[in-house]
């Protein structure tokens, strides 16, 4: 296996991704990445390339040299100012567990909103219909 190859077989295993789902995100027949590891091929510069924008954590120093790490940060910076990294899968699954709860309830709330919106114009629509009825008995 190429060092290039090693190098994106380590990314995946961090990742818990699989050479086919990296292969079809970057526009690349399913099979494409599992044989060049398989065999050990060396994979193109456009491939490369395809493969660093896709994965913007995946350093692309690591990839070509080794040097550095395996992943660029990816920082979260909390209202207090100090830095959050996720440390492992667990807590990269945590973060996507609390940013889903987060965009269900975004959701709930403008559905609300969107429901109280909806209410409230009914009754200002029965209200004024009232007062028209009152306005029209008191002109007789």
């Amino acid at each position: 296996m190429s060092v290039i190859s090693k190098r994106i077989q380590e990314y995946l295993d961090a990742k818990g991704l699989s050479a086919r789902q990296m292969s079809l995100s970057i526009g690349k027949g399913q099979g494409y990445l599992a044989d060049a590891l398989k065999k050990g091929s060396s994979i193109s510069v456009d491939t490369i390339s395809e493969i660093c924008d896709a994965y913007r954590d995946f350093n692309p120093a690591y990839l070509l040299t080794g040097k550095g790490n395996l992943l660029l940060s990816t920082n979260k910076v909390s209202e207090e100012g100090a830095v959050y990294q996720p440390q492992s899968k667990l807590d990269k699954a945590i973060d996507d567990r609390i940013d889903q709860r987060i965009d269900l309830k975004l959701e709930e709330k403008l559905e609300s909103d969107f429901t109280n919106d909806i209410i409230t114009e009914f009754i200002r629509n029965q209200i004024e219909e009232e007062l028209a009825k009152v306005q029209k008995e008191n002109s007789k």
